[in-house]
């Protein structure tokens, strides 16, 4: 019999590999989008090397780093939010027989992709950036 562990990599496998992708993509990207940003977290790992070493040090570091690390999930889920909801706004004007449009989205997404559909997207939406979506046929 497997114990915890095993299964639980043995199942979550493609989700934990897709984790270890998904994350250093989106960091690299919006490190290319946002220079500014990636300015930011190298002079923050700079003065974190020259932090005392001790009790004092490690906790301004714990807590700068989960501050940083919360601006950066900010930053990320809010730009694939807004991508998320171009592509779902689009594919609905593309539709031609009346029905329901259906959008898979992750947990982390859906407030923020309903917030801006129900809202309204902003007028400043870089149009190159949203990649055509093509509706699947159901069968």
């Amino acid at each position: 019999m497997q114990g915890f562990p095993q299964r639980f990599v043995h199942h979550n496998t493609p989700r934990i590999l897709g984790f270890v992708v998904a994350v250093p993509r989106y960091l690299l990207s919006t490190a290319l989008k946002a220079p500014t940003l990636l300015a930011a977290v190298v002079a923050f790992y700079l003065i974190c090397a020259v932090l005392p070493s001790g009790l004092i040090g490690d906790l301004v570091m714990i807590a700068a780093e989960a501050v940083l690390l919360r601006v950066i999930l900010q930053v990320l889920l809010r730009d694939r939010d807004l991508i998320l909801a171009e592509s779902i706004k689009k594919v609905c004007q593309k539709k031609e027989a009346p029905g329901s449009v259906v959008a898979v989205l992750g947990a982390a997404h859906c407030n923020g992709v309903r917030r801006l559909l129900l809202e309204g997207l902003p007028d400043a939406v870089v149009k190159d950036t949203v990649p055509e979506a093509e509706p699947a046929n159901a069968a």
